[in-house]
């Protein structure tokens, strides 16, 4: 009788962990649209000297001489831990600026950050898929 009860429970429990949104893994891998976005706040920069993101096939790009505002809109399948970066540098800012740099996931705000500068604009941001 309590084997059976025991056999009863663990295929009871183990039914129960199937994996869904709760968990850390669930819904993955998923395909996203994700959209890096690059906006001057303050200051007069209109062109950033390098402008890096993560593509389509989870390599980097980079860009140079780019006119902001940046925008880049890719599609791609993620896994959980998948980590999506953008990056902006520039030497001369000729003075103080500030650059928001946004990376939008299905058209939602996933990571915002503001660098500013008064000399040299290095900023990097990552997004976790988690």
């Amino acid at each position: 009788m309590n084997l059976r009860f025991l056999l009863f429970f663990v295929v009871l429990l183990m039914g129960s962990c199937k994996k869904g949104a709760d968990t850390p893994d669930g819904g993955y891998p998923k395909e996203v649209t994700i959209e890096y976005k690059l906006t001057t706040v303050k200051g007069s920069l209109s062109t950033a000297e390098m402008v890096g993101y993560t593509n389509e096939s989870d390599g980097r790009t980079t860009l140079t001489n780019v006119s902001l505002p940046f925008s880049k809109t890719i599609k791609r399948t993620v896994k959980f831990g998948d980590m999506p970066t953008l990056s902006v540098f520039h030497t001369n800012t000729g003075g103080a600026c500030s650059i928001k740099m946004e990376i939008l996931v299905n058209g939602k705000v996933a990571k915002t950050q503001t660098e500013e500068t008064t000399d040299h604009l290095n900023g990097a941001m990552v997004y976790p898929f988690e």
